[in-house]
């Protein structure tokens, strides 16, 4: 997160990285032992790609 760009989006209608540079806290969180379990699991989903990230 600390590497984006801040206010990049990666295609048009996306959320802009400086969302997740501000509250890299709060994402780190939840994202952290996702990320953990695919790695271990070796799991990789196809499904992911096409997935639009959702901020509440």
């Amino acid at each position: 997160i600390k590497h984006m760009r801040p206010y990049k989006a990666m295609k048009p209608g996306s959320i802009p990285n400086v969302v997740f540079l501000k509250c890299h806290e709060h994402f780190i969180l939840h994202l952290g032992p996702l990320y953990h379990a695919t790695i271990i699991l070796k799991h990789y989903s196809n499904h992911w790609p096409k997935q639009e990230t959702v901020v509440l």
